[in-house]
């Protein structure tokens, strides 16, 4: 998109928030302290806005987004602070209530993970994605092993999903995100969005599966225990056969 469109964008914006309906609703919002219930964290890809998918005006959602949407861990040796200082506001002082984190189908940076295409080579001087993409590592490991079989879509899949389960189980390493869900005041999400598909899929704990989501609200789901990614890829793999015989 050209640059110009941007400025261009924006002088439409202007129009419409200062002579219409939502200029009122933009001028009540910015008047008063926000109080967004949900955090976000999506993948900077530029094709995924987590407003648009989910029709979502200003204020609904505190929002992150960063390379494959992914949480470092709460001790990462001083590193990685800039998600976790974000995530930190939101959790204690908005107190907001749900942490959805938003991985998606076609990944750039996933499939950089997958690849390796991360790494300083003589083409590509890359400085700080490696320390970044390297916090799915982990999943990474347990896709290639648990999957080294597996045709590469059906692999890439899986590891866009595992680090979705890898960046829920690094927030339960933040102490103070830990107490709120044991005390079940915080419930942390995974989302899928299957581009290609449309669909949005969401991590069931119960079945150690991302599942469509449905069309009436769940019950609640406060998550105590980071997730299993062995069983997750096992069920996962399952799950591929009985499509493949359908």
């Amino acid at each position: 998109m050209p640059y110009k469109k941007l400025i261009d964008g924006f002088h439409l914006f202007q129009k419409e928030y200062t002579s219409s309906e939502k200029g009122a609703y933009y001028k009540k919002l910015i008047g008063r302290e926000q109080k967004p219930e949900t955090l976000v964290i999506a993948c900077s890809d530029s094709r995924i806005d987590p407003a648009i998918l989910t029709h979502s005006d200003p204020g609904e959602f505190f929002g992150i987004r960063n390379v494959a949407a992914l949480v470092p861990p709460y001790n990462n040796a001083g590193l990685l602070r800039g998600t976790s200082s974000a995530i930190e506001y939101a959790v204690r002082h908005l107190e907001i209530k749900h942490i959805v984190i938003l991985g998606h189908e076609g990944c750039g940076g996933v499939n950089a993970l997958a690849t390796g295409n991360y790494q300083a080579t003589s083409n590509h001087n890359y400085q700080f994605l490696h320390h970044w993409l390297d916090i799915g590592a982990k999943a990474k490991e347990e896709v290639s092993h648990k999957l080294h079989d597996a045709q590469d879509e059906v692999k890439t899949r899986a590891l866009e999903q595992a680090t979705i389960l890898v960046s829920m189980e690094n927030l339960l390493s933040f102490p103070w995100i830990k107490d709120k869900c044991d005390r079940e005041e915080l419930q942390i999400h995974g989302w899928y969005f299957d581009k290609s598909e449309g669909q949005l899929l969401e991590y069931n704990a119960k079945n150690e599966l991302f599942e469509k989501v449905g069309d009436s609200e769940a019950a609640p789901f406060f998550l105590k225990d980071k997730p299993n990614l062995n069983t997750f890829l096992k069920n996962y793999m399952q799950n591929c056969a009985c499509r493949t015989k359908s």
